[in-house]
């Protein structure tokens, strides 16, 4: 009889019993985001929505959003967020130029400028905290933010591309596009084949 109660009691408690709906919000215009185009979001460290949106970079603390733009640039939209040691949230825009947020305003990545040759750019940071450049060529630019200072990291075969991804040790892959594809790994400012069994 204990058994039967029991059952009975755990049938009639999971009947009531509802699971967590998801819940989520969805920001537009309408309700202040400055362009419903988003190419990219990110969370910094302390908690700050960050979108790269066809209008610019905007930060968004709960309640506001903030939009970022630099009249030295050449383009609006941005995507390609990331943060650095800092928690400076950096990003690029679709004609190649870097930029990184300040507390009320969006910076030029200046060093960048003097090397641009009309790609568009991707960054990432290494294990280092150095800068890691790529615009479509065959070789890529690490830059020390703290001094500015960069070094060129080429690639043996002329005809590739790289293409960053972020690996899970914080290290950085790429993937070559030219006579054939294949992996690369960014280590002391070498890259190295990454062979797969």
């Amino acid at each position: 009889m204990k058994l039967f109660i029991h059952f009975f009691f755990t049938i009639f408690c999971i009947s009531y019993l509802h699971s967590q709906s998801p819940s989520y919000f969805q920001y537009e215009t309408s309700n202040g985001l400055p362009s419903n185009e988003v190419y990219d979001m990110k969370q910094d460290k302390q908690g700050f929505l960050w979108f790269g949106t066809e209008a610019g970079l905007v930060k968004y603390d709960g309640t506001n959003f903030k939009l970022y733009n630099n009249n030295q640039s050449r383009g609006n939209a941005v995507s390609c967020l990331r943060e650095d040691k800092f928690g400076r949230i950096w990003c690029t825009n679709f004609s190649g130029q870097i930029f990184y947020a300040t507390l009320d305003s969006l910076a030029l990545f200046i060093p960048f400028e003097k090397l641009y040759k009309t790609n568009y750019a991707e960054i990432d940071f290494d294990e280092n905290d150095n800068l890691i450049v790529t615009s479509g060529v065959n070789h890529l630019y690490k830059f020390d933010i703290s001094t500015s200072k960069f070094t060129v990291i080429s690639c043996r075969d002329n005809s590739t591309a790289l293409t960053p991804y972020k690996a899970f040790n914080k290290s950085i892959l790429f993937t070559v596009l030219g006579n054939h594809t294949q992996l690369l790994n960014l280590n002391n400012s070498k890259l190295s084949e990454v062979l797969f069994f």
